[in-house]
């Protein structure tokens, strides 16, 4: 989710992993899971309402254009 509020940009989040190993007479399995939530300040001068989020490869990507 991501939320705008005056030059604060905050973006919360939900993250679930789950592993599982079979070897010889063992399992192992591992379940991970929680939520995150990052602020960043903007700079002054952007356009708030043509932000925009992207998320690859555990990267995060916004886009805030200049007036």
């Amino acid at each position: 989710m991501l939320v705008i509020t005056g030059n604060l940009l905050s973006i919360k989040g939900e993250t679930q992993a789950e592993e599982k190993v079979e070897k010889g007479d063992y399992i192992r399995q591992e379940r991970r899971f929680g939520s995150f939530q990052r602020s960043l300040q903007l700079p002054d001068g952007l356009m708030a309402d043509k932000a925009e989020a992207s998320f690859k490869d555990a990267v995060l990507t916004p886009k805030v254009e200049a007036r």
